[in-house]
């Protein structure tokens, strides 16, 4: 075995001896350093009256140096420095204010004091090189998050594409060869079937724009306002893609008088994203139920309000919850099925609440049939009286639905 090799390895021993050390509880690391001082001070009594050099007195100031650095070091060499006075004075008294004395005191403190700097000095630098490999981990660790995140980027982009694009291009291409074969009806079928691949491709690059800006922390500096929730809902239902079917399935269990502390139109699309959410694992004419109710911040116990969007759909499997509302994340079912999306909707709302100060959270257990639970809750805003609501025909419905 080579000499260089003994070294590295003996090395990585006394590396993994030091960082044991530190690991160690609070307590017996103070415990050793008593034990070493109470024993050095022993071997110490000893070894004078036989004219040995008592380096033992070096033993106490390496670990607590190591253990305290240099706070470890002060108070340890005082406690030996005061019990070895004490001992001579037992011991030797006549010759204790001698000069020959007094120099091999000071020199033995002084030497004990060079040896305890240098290992605290050491103890720093073993800090600061665990503290770089740390550091080396973490930009490690991230880096492949954002390799994992670009790949998941381009893995969903490339499938939410291909399906708008095709459909897109084999519309016009028909259009263009069969435009003077095709009847009236047919030709209308095909433009709208263009327009919504166009849409379907409209809204994929917003989301990219709308998370290109909530990473770039480029978003608008929120100004949130006094804002009445039921007629905010109640228009983000009328104004819906038509394809949803909002005014037919929605139930509002929401009362009027509730008022909201939130930016208009962040609050809009964290509506949209979320009806657009329900509607799409809503299977049929099952209905969307948003509903409202005041609460109170476990943490802060300052009143709020909590939105609730409700659909019948297959719901979230519970192991995959906690990833839901993350960068590009899809459920694995999503990826293979035929619902589309960019698994940017989730992670964008997150980022709009929060910067309304306010919070977001989902509950399922991932049973068919019972669905999901997508809820957000607000600050109140100040009670006042409020202005009655217009009627909007179709949408609050009085019955339950079964």
């Amino acid at each position: 075995m080579s000499k260089q090799l003994v070294e590295g390895r003996t090395l990585r021993y006394l590396k993994a001896f030091a960082r044991f050390l530190l690991s160690l509880p609070a307590t017996l690391r103070l415990w050793i350093v008593v034990l070493c001082t109470i024993g050095s001070q022993a071997l110490f009594v000893l070894l004078v009256p036989l004219e040995q050099n008592p380096c033992v007195l070096a033993i106490p100031i390496v670990v607590a140096a190591w253990f305290y650095r240099k706070r470890g070091v002060a108070i340890c060499l005082a406690v030996m420095a005061i019990i070895t006075w004490i001992f001579f004075a037992f011991t030797s008294w006549n010759h204790l204010f001698s000069r020959p004395f007094l120099m091999d005191f000071a020199i033995g403190i002084l030497a004990l004091l060079v040896v305890g700097l240098f290992i605290s000095a050491q103890r720093d630098s073993f800090d600061q090189a665990e503290e770089s490999k740390r550091r080396l981990a973490r930009a490690y660790h991230e880096e492949l998050r954002l390799h994992q995140a670009k790949t998941q980027f381009l893995q969903n982009v490339n499938h939410e594409l291909k399906t708008p694009l095709t459909t897109l291009s084999v519309s016009l291409e028909l259009l263009q060869q069969q435009n003077e074969l095709l009847d009236a009806e047919a030709r209308a079928g095909f433009l709208q079937t263009a327009l919504s691949s166009c849409e379907e491709l409209q809204m994929l690059v917003s989301n990219i724009l709308e998370c290109a800006q909530v990473d770039g922390n480029q978003t608008e500096n929120p100004q949130p306002r006094e804002m009445q929730l039921a007629s905010t809902i109640q228009e983000c239902v009328r104004l819906a893609d038509p394809r949803w079917r909002l005014l037919e399935r929605t139930h509002l269990e929401i009362s009027e008088d509730l008022l909201v502390m939130a930016h208009p139109q962040y609050l809009r699309q964290l509506l949209r994203n979320l009806l657009s959410n329900a509607v799409k694992y809503a299977p049929g004419q099952l209905p969307v139920v948003i509903s409202a109710r005041r609460t109170s911040n476990p943490t802060t116990l300052q009143p709020e309000i909590c939105i609730s969007v409700k659909d019948w759909g297959p719901g979230i499997p519970p192991d995959e919850i906690q990833q839901l509302f993350g960068q590009f994340v899809r459920l694995e079912r999503d990826r293979l099925g035929e619902i589309r999306g960019s698994g940017l909707g989730l992670y964008i709302s997150k980022h709009l609440v929060e910067a309304m100060g306010g919070r977001i959270w989902v509950e399922s257990r991932g049973i068919a049939g019972e669905g999901s639970c997508f809820s957000f809750a607000l600050p109140m805003a100040p009670a006042r009286a409020t202005l009655a609501l217009p009627a909007l025909p179709n949408l609050v419905l009085a019955q339950q639905w079964s």
